[in-house]
């Protein structure tokens, strides 16, 4: 069912077929959606995408630069909200907090016998990464695509080796990236402004020598860059490294229902949807009593929507005990007699 179909059958059941009720209601139904998503790792929602580090071409808008490759710093796609894993085409690979880098010997991150990395951290999103800080001369600027939008203010959020610095600036003066009269930025955290009539772009120059490189943009109308999530390889590639291909398993972001004709990713929901959607337009009517009946019933639908989706055979895990064969019988377990 569609965003629109479901909000007139909720609003038929609840008697508020006013065009207030109806928007409120659609409201209702998207943001209860986006709850349902974002609380379990549901099948619909997971999928894999292969990338490779060093990046030796990285396109226009990505900040996926060749030398934060060659550091072992990945950018996923704006579309993806958590990593899960990653694995080389040939083994596994671990994953590991960051703060076991201080306490460990760096030999456990090494393997000889394999090509590429054989560990990863997942870090906080960011915008983007600056692999060489304190480079004297500005390293990365906004450009707005519409001159008209030169007088808008922007608010960016980063950090440098040393400090965090929150500036807020015109996009023709926009200068707090480091530089001369700044420390050098390490990290961009979130860039905000208001919709723009244009694109915004985010320039690098890593030499700070006119070379600039588009690693950003945020589109017309919107609010922000997205900030992505960010994976660290170990042991990182280095200068010159051969691209090694590498596959993640990642949750996507909702799709959210923000137009009449949307449809809920997660086949099946829409009983669920509709229940809470009829509980929050009683409770809108101040008709809380009533609204308890449809709450109870979606708590209960969202239950059986969470065993349906584990009770599927393909999610069925079965435990197989590893025996190690110590006297050539295949049940001889040290002397003991079978099962």
């Amino acid at each position: 069912m569609t965003l629109a179909e479901m909000a007139d059958f909720v609003c038929g059941k609840v008697r508020q077929g006013d065009d207030a009720a109806v928007a409120a209601c659609k409201s209702y139904l998207a943001a209860r959606y986006k709850m349902i998503y974002a609380d379990q790792l549901w099948k619909a929602s997971l999928y894999t995408l292969t990338f490779t580090l060093p990046v030796s071409a990285p396109g226009d808008y990505e900040p996926n630069i060749e030398s934060a490759g060659e550091a072992g710093m990945y950018f996923m796609p704006d579309v993806v909200d958590r990593v899960l894993g990653i694995r080389r085409a040939e083994s596994e690979m671990s994953v590991v907090d960051e703060m076991e880098l201080f306490r460990g010997s760096f030999d456990d991150y090494t393997d000889e016998d394999a090509t590429g990395a054989v560990r990863f951290s997942i870090l906080s999103p960011a915008v983007f990464w600056n692999p060489a800080p304190n480079i004297t001369g500005q390293q990365l600027r906004l450009t707005a695509f519409d001159p008209a939008d030169n007088t808008l203010e922007v608010v960016s959020k980063w950090t440098s080796d040393t400090d965090d610095a929150r500036r807020t600036a015109a996009v023709a003066t926009q200068h707090s990236f480091g530089g001369s009269e700044d420390r050098s930025f390490r990290l961009v955290e979130s860039i905000t402004h208001p919709p723009f009539a244009g694109d915004l772009m985010l320039e690098y120059d890593e030499a700070a020598n006119g070379s600039w490189l588009i690693v950003g943009r945020s589109l017309a109308g919107s609010t922000g860059f997205v900030p992505r999530q960010r994976v660290r390889l170990y042991p990182k590639p280095g200068a010159g490294a051969a691209a090694v291909s590498y596959t993640a398993l990642v949750k996507r972001k909702c799709l959210e229902l923000d137009s009449d004709n949307a449809v809920p990713q997660l086949a099946g929901i829409e009983n669920c949807l509709m229940a809470f959607a009829q509980a929050d337009m009683l409770q809108r009517a101040r008709q809380y009593g009533k609204a308890q009946l449809p709450a109870a019933e979606a708590v209960a639908l969202l239950e059986q929507f969470k065993r349906v989706e584990v009770a599927q055979q393909a999610d069925r895990m079965r435990i197989t005990p590893q025996v190690t064969e110590v006297s050539g019988e295949m049940y001889d377990w040290g002397g003991k007699s079978n099962w």
